[in-house]
């Protein structure tokens, strides 16, 4: 407008970061992370370690070799997804109790990550799945009971409905009715494979290179290892989490004691997901 050109202050922030990484910082995860009883897994982009600091008996981590949080590729993003997908196998063959598969991450301390460098935690509970993810699984169960219908693949088709939905192969991806927070996205499929794995890149490059949201904090579960009483569908939910140069927190006492406060438009987040499903695929 009028002719003034805005700095790209958020470039400028992450160029601070980039400059560190590309010192030639090498991790040496032999040195300087730890390992289960059964090991470490690797890839080849990827590795597992356990964290030191447990939520769970069976919490690991599992990061990315390279030091960048943002500039990762479709075939370095899969290797990571796999890889999870062979610890929580192997987990679970040394301890078959081990039942309920769940996975947080956050990018860029903006929104709580403690390293720079791109890590997920994912944790193997023996009892239930942890936190929200086991609230929606009784919350579907409740569903079926009073309603006869699956909880998740309403909640699906709804969002198609509505023009608020995309399908990629097998798997399928919509901008919530419902947010925690800003611009989110819920991505779906029956079990967690390649499909369901590009999808959440798609959404992911759609946040990073074209929203030019940095911050996201993002959530998944996978189907139960072999319990069919509590099975789920294989979902990520996807959040952004306000601007990386912004000094106001981007959660306050609204949202911590009274409600969520979300102020996007659910067509407009579909629309650049859309884009980067046709542009990325």
């Amino acid at each position: 407008m009028y002719g003034i050109q805005y700095p790209n202050i958020a470039g400028t922030y992450y160029d601070r970061f980039d400059a560190v990484i590309n010192l030639g910082l090498i991790l040496r995860k032999e040195l300087f992370t730890a390992e289960h009883t059964f090991h470490r897994v690797e890839s080849t982009y990827a590795f597992s370690a356990s964290n030191v600091f447990k939520l769970d008996p069976l919490h690991a981590l599992f990061a990315l070799k390279q030091h960048d949080p943002l500039h990762w590729s479709k075939e370095q993003f899969i290797d990571l997804m796999h890889l999870t997908l062979t610890w929580y196998r192997k987990a679970h063959s040394v301890f078959p109790q081990a039942q309920y598969p769940s996975l947080i991450w956050d990018v860029l301390p903006k929104c709580g990550a403690s390293q720079v460098h791109p890590h997920m935690h994912g944790f193997l509970d023996s009892r239930q799945y942890h936190g929200v993810v086991e609230a929606w699984r009784m919350a579907a169960e409740d569903y079926y009971v009073h309603r006869g219908t699956n909880f998740y693949t309403d909640m699906a088709a709804v969002a198609s409905g509505l023009g608020l939905a995309v399908t990629y192969k097998s798997a399928i991806a919509f901008a919530s009715l419902v947010p925690r927070k800003d611009h989110e996205v819920v991505i779906m499929s029956s079990s967690a494979g390649t499909d369901f794995f590009e999808l959440i890149y798609f959404v992911l490059r759609a946040f990073i290179d074209d929203l030019g949201k940095f911050c996201y904090s993002m959530g998944l579960a996978y189907p139960a290892m072999d319990d069919k009483k509590a099975q789920i569908p294989a979902y990520a939910r996807i959040i952004t989490r306000g601007a990386v140069t912004e000094i106001r927190a981007d959660i306050s006492s609204l949202e911590l004691f009274t409600a969520t406060n979300v102020n996007i438009d659910p067509f407009k987040v579909i629309h650049f997901v859309k884009n980067s499903v046709l542009k990325r695929s």
